[in-house]
């Protein structure tokens, strides 16, 4: 195995190992205590095996942080640190910090109905500036996710810093 990252990051609030290594054609990411993914190089999501006793809120973080995006960066999708809203048919990010107040101008805009929210913390854009809406939200509850209910894709119109 090619060993390609291997440090500590942030999952769910703490600090946690993470690897990400190449295996022949598939991309296998590791944190002790979570478990092990496998992405293969077109982006298809591959195994996975969950230790026992894991937290499932670290696992889901996981499985939707370095998991899925690593998944989108192989089909040409980048994720930024970013929240978004839409108007008139295209995207307004808002790149920034952690606590710059990106998620908190968002869900303003949104809650006055002056936008709609379209990204809070993690933001998919591709080719021709497009962004990609329906990725789940790492800071909101099941409940207040969104995606299903936004376009597919719009185009980025606008990147505040």
């Amino acid at each position: 195995l090619n060993t390609l990252y291997a440090e500590s990051t942030i999952l769910n609030g703490e600090a946690r190992f993470v690897e990400c290594r190449l295996r022949a054609s598939v991309y296998v990411l590791r944190a002790p205590g979570i478990g092990t993914f496998e992405v293969a190089l077109d982006g298809s999501l591959g195994e996975c095996s969950i230790e026992s006793g894991a937290d499932p809120a670290t696992v889901e973080v996981f499985r939707l942080g370095p998991v899925l995006v690593l998944s989108l960066a192989l089909k040409e999708r980048f994720c930024l640190h970013a929240s978004a809203v839409g108007i008139d048919g295209r995207a307004g990010a808002f790149l920034g910090a952690s606590g710059a107040g990106k998620s908190t101008l968002a869900a303003l805009l949104d809650g006055l109905r002056l936008a709609t929210r379209l990204a809070d913390d993690i933001l998919p854009v591709g080719s021709a500036a497009t962004v990609f809406p329906r990725f789940p939200q790492l800071k909101l509850s099941p409940t207040q996710q969104h995606g299903k209910f936004l376009p597919e894709s719009l185009p980025l119109a606008a990147v505040y810093l």
